[in-house]
């Protein structure tokens, strides 16, 4: 899966792409945490028992496809949900989890242990 040139596909490709993203199991379960607050990668690792360079690696793809944005705070970078609605064709957007169709609570996020 190409991820990093989801947002130059076709218009009838995006919704697939936005999709396939959210399809992972600890994608989903990252987005679930940044629902409620900003994490640091340390934060999340502890959280979901995930080693760090998953963590990093997921929300690499969540960043290259503007699901989520960061902010440096003294020696961490924190993660949050990107206000902005989801690409054109998904209806709402990620930071308006349970008040539209697609809500991040109706997509199962059952936990990994490594």
């Amino acid at each position: 899966m190409a991820t990093r040139s989801w947002l130059y596909r076709p218009r009838g490709k995006i919704l697939e792409a936005m999709f396939e993203i959210i399809a992972e199991l600890n994608r989903r379960a990252i987005l679930s945490l940044l629902v409620s607050s900003q994490q640091s990668v340390g934060e999340i690792e502890r959280q979901l028992s995930m080693p760090q360079p998953t963590v990093s690696k997921h929300l690499r793809v969540l960043r290259e496809a503007r699901s989520v944005e960061s902010t440096v705070d003294a020696q961490r970078r924190l993660y949050r949900l990107r206000p902005e609605p989801l690409p054109e064709g998904m209806p709402g957007s990620i930071s308006s989890v349970g008040s539209g169709p697609l809500t991040l609570h109706a997509l199962e996020c059952p936990t990994r242990s490594y």
